[in-house]
């Protein structure tokens, strides 16, 4: 594919700079990375949420399905991000493993349970509480 300068108005000069830092430090491109959030935007893998107040989003895993999430693979998705997640279940399983701590939630800003089960340990189930908009359900293990 040939190259081609494109001009965006109204970008975020803020976000440009944040992803040009992060290029910068993982050794790749601006392009490499604006072209792998537009293809996860795109695909549906990861959704950007609305979350309130205006002009700020948050990165969202959303799960039908089954997952586990153990304290590496939170801190892993904020990592790509810098900036905490919000989980959605709407209607899978969602159990995180035994080892998630105070430092893996400060990365999950909110856990929305519109369905299904999210199973956590029983050490943290308070501190899941506190994250959780629950229609689902919330069990300790």
């Amino acid at each position: 594919m040939p190259r081609k300068t494109v001009t965006i108005r109204g970008l975020d000069l803020e976000l440009y700079h944040r992803i040009f830092s992060l290029a910068k430090r993982m050794g790749k491109r601006v392009a490499d990375l604006m072209n792998e959030a537009m293809r996860f935007y795109l695909e549906g893998c990861l959704k950007t949420e609305f979350d309130g107040a205006p002009g700020e989003q948050a990165p969202t895993l959303s799960n039908e399905g089954f997952i586990t999430l153990s304290r590496e693979d939170v801190l892993n998705l904020f990592g790509e991000f810098n900036e905490p997640i919000v989980i959605e279940n709407n209607g899978g399983k969602i159990v995180f493993e035994r080892g998630i701590d105070r430092k893996a939630l400060g990365c999950i800003k909110r856990i929305v349970i519109n369905s299904g089960t999210v199973s956590v340990p029983r050490e943290v189930y308070h501190l899941f509480l506190l994250k959780s908009e629950i229609r689902g359900t919330l069990e300790k293990y």
